[in-house]
């Protein structure tokens, strides 16, 4: 009976606890049941856990997320997923939401998912203890991985140059700024440092962009092999590549690295079959001395850029403030070309070129013009050599192509003349790829028929007798266009090379006009050359003609046309179009062909000198800027206590707000003065005579008259009187000086 009895009561008590462990297995089902209903459809995963961190319950999503079964991780505690840092930001969120049961906590974690693989959540978590079928905290976790991946594979690209996988442009100037930041706290110095291939664009051309591309790789792996242990070298553009160097303490050790950097070209390149052989220019910026920011550290670089190449390429430059206003404008020139097509700034001009028998317009060349914002009307000499060696010459032609046959069509629409229309070609453009097919292809769209054009070469791009180009050419001539040399005597083609080309037109540097008929050695060169093309019966044009003494000259040798001032400068298209509708171009009875000079009232007088009187021209503001750059030679004829006239290799622009300073010496004594050009003209062949006006005070005016009294008496005195900068040089021979670095 006892043991009846004790026996009852163990199944009593057994049955007890079965029925609560189902009570509470129903009870954790049903909290399950409204979990899965409330986040059945959650693409994040969604997870409860107690303050302990021991998990209630983790949505279905789990397995999406990390490949784990929910039902699996239950009852397991959260924490031990987590390690290190990880772990340490899950505790400190937890506190936290533990102590402000209001607040919602969000921090970036990484999860590590059943294969292994590390991945990126975005974790928020919620106090919820109070809710009573809820009573834990919810963790949610959003999978961020594809947009940390995308971001870094984007921070990658946008730093990283594809060609070279170097540190692009982005990344050089990133660390500009951190280098600008260290170097204005340990008060120390930087220099940046631009490196650009010589004529690269023609090993493009030439060889292949596929060749040019490996090129580029060869250049910036043994840049970055010397440069690895002092410096950052950078991808910085197309043939360009930017070098940081920190921790320098002299300029003299800036120079030698500038030289070592010319020194390692000094090797040839092995690209495929080639060995190809490379020189650079370097231009170079100092932090703090050239600027404290990084647009007038890249500024002040490209700058000295400038000015290594015009000094010959294959040399370094550090930058000077001295630079020339010419290098100057080079520079803003090329920073600025490639927008000004796309702002419309090129207009086409037209010169006439006329049968010199009876003025009949024959022809006109085409000359492209760039009306610059600040720099005003600038020709192609000025900026064609830029565009040739940056590549943009490509595009420049087309548009020049475009404008030509759009001006031409509506002539013709207008019942104007058929002429002939003359367009210069660089050697660069023949390398285009598919050449022929544009050129046919954009004067087709204008419906015209391609043997109006000339198509106009220079002597030199023929000389190289390039097989390329020959077949180019004689494809234009296939469908009616016509081949001139340009400037031809100048380069002194081989009889060889005259042999390969069937050429249409001569047209004779204007160089061997200057002083005909007068110049005996010039006369007997035009002379030759004009029967040499009769006798190759290749009609022939003359340049530059200029004077009555040059045309007749020209037309007692029976010559066949001209072009140049004495008949028209290049004129815009609608004055142009006034003309053509004439149909002839008659001379200008007048021989002076220079500008007239600026008439003025004067209020002072003006002292003529018997010889130049040279001068330092700097630009104080442009087009209200202030610039500040000069140290350019210019030689003043005359000057007053209101005004000066100069003569100058650079073309500068008239009313663009032009602020001139002007120092030399006179009688001992400096002589800095300020004023702006008020008129201006072409006196010959790339020389600039100019008019301007003093923007002094009365005291600096008083002063000025003293001298100029002075110097006055003293030149009545004595004819040779030389008290001062004068050179006894003639203005072709000083500038021609000039240009070759010798003043």
């Amino acid at each position: 009976m006892n043991l009846f009895k004790t026996n009852r009561k163990k199944d009593d008590i057994k049955g007890r606890k079965e029925e609560n462990k189902q009570g509470r297995t129903s009870d954790k089902d049903e909290t399950r049941r409204k979990y899965e209903t409330l986040f059945k459809e959650v693409n994040d995963i969604v997870e409860v856990i107690n303050p302990d961190g021991v998990i209630k319950y983790i949505s279905p999503s789990i397995k999406r997320n990390l490949g784990f079964v929910s039902k699996d991780l239950e009852g397991e505690n959260l924490f031990h997923f987590f390690q290190g840092e990880q772990l340490a930001k899950l505790r400190s969120m937890v506190i936290h939401v533990l102590n402000n049961p209001r607040e919602t906590v969000t921090e970036n974690l990484q999860r590590i998912s059943k294969s292994g693989e590390t991945l990126d959540f975005e974790v928020r978590i919620k106090n919820m203890l109070d809710k009573p079928w809820i009573r834990g905290l919810v963790i949610t976790s959003r999978n961020i991985s594809f947009r940390i991946g995308l971001k870094e594979r984007l921070d990658h690209t946008s730093t990283q140059d594809d060609v070279t996988m170097l540190p692009n442009k982005n990344y050089l100037c990133q660390e500009i700024q951190i280098a600008s930041e260290a170097a204005r706290k340990n008060k120390s110095k930087f220099i940046l440092s631009l490196l650009d291939i010589d004529d690269f664009q023609y090993i493009n051309h030439a060889l292949g962009y596929s060749i040019g591309d490996k090129l580029i790789l060869d250049i910036g792996q043994r840049l970055n092999n010397y440069f690895k242990n002092q410096g950052l070298v950078c991808h910085y553009s197309g043939d360009q590549f930017g070098i940081l160097l920190k921790d320098l303490d002299a300029v003299a050790k800036y120079e030698n690295i500038l030289a070592e950097i010319i020194d390692l070209f000094n090797e040839p390149f092995i690209i495929d079959q080639y060995e190809i052989n490379v020189t650079t220019s370097v231009g170079a910026s100092i932090y703090p001395d050239d600027g404290e920011d990084m647009d007038s550290l890249f500024k002040h670089a490209s700058i000295a850029l400038f000015h290594a190449k015009n000094e010959g390429k294959n040399r370094y430059k550090l930058f000077s403030e001295e630079a020339s206003i010419s290098s100057y404008k080079e520079f803003e020139l090329k920073n600025d070309l490639h927008k000004a097509l796309k702002n419309g700034e090129f207009t086409s001009y037209f010169q006439p070129i006329v049968n010199v028998k009876n003025n009949r317009i024959l022809a006109a060349e085409a000359l492209i013009r760039w009306e610059h914002p600040n720099w005003g009307l600038v020709t192609s000499d000025e900026f064609i050599s830029i565009a040739e060696e940056t590549g943009f010459i490509i595009d420049l032609g087309r548009r020049m192509l475009e404008d030509v046959c759009r001006h031409y069509k509506e002539w013709l629409d207008k019942g104007l003349p058929r002429i002939k229309i003359s367009l210069n070609y660089s050697s660069a453009q023949f390398f285009e790829e598919n050449f022929l097919e544009n050129v046919e292809q954009i004067i087709r769209n204008y419906g015209l028929d391609p043997n109006f054009l000339i198509i106009e070469v220079e002597e030199s791009v023929l000389r190289k007798c390039d097989e390329r180009i020959a077949k180019n050419l004689k494809k234009l001539q296939d469908i009616g266009v016509e081949i001139a040399i340009d400037d031809f005597g100048r380069g002194f083609l081989t009889v060889s090379c005259l042999e390969s080309f069937d050429i249409d037109y001569f047209k004779i540097t204007s160089d061997f006009l200057k002083d005909v008929p007068s110049n005996i050695t010039n006369s007997i060169i035009v002379k030759s050359i004009v029967n040499m093309a009769h006798e190759l019966k290749t009609k022939l044009v003359v340049k530059g003609i200029e004077n009555w003494g040059q045309l007749n000259f020209l037309k007692g040798l029976n010559c066949y046309a001209g072009q140049g001032y004495i008949f028209s400068k290049a004129l815009p298209s609608k004055e142009f179009e006034r003309l053509l509708r004439k149909r002839v171009c008659k001379p200008i009875r007048d021989e002076s062909w220079e500008p007239e000079e600026f008439v003025e009232r004067r209020k002072f007088f003006r002292v003529k000198f018997h010889q130049f009187l040279e001068a330092t021209m700097t630009i104080l503001e442009l087009n209200y800027k202030k610039v500040n750059v000069g140290d350019t030679l210019v030689l003043i004829k005359n000057m007053g206590p209101g005004g000066l006239c100069f003569v100058s290799n650079i073309n500068l622009p008239i009313e663009k707000n032009l602020v001139l300073q002007f120092t030399t010496q006179l009688v001992n004594q400096e002589i800095k003065v300020v004023g702006s050009p008020v008129w201006t003209g072409e006196i010959q062949g790339g020389l600039y005579e100019y008019g301007v006006e003093f923007n002094v005070d009365e005291n600096q005016r008083a002063e000025l008259i003293k001298i100029l009294n002075l110097v006055q008496i003293k030149m009545r005195n004595n004819i040779l009187f030389a008290e001062g900068r004068f050179v006894s040089d003639s203005l072709d021979r000083y500038f021609k000086a000039i240009d070759k670095g010798n003043k």
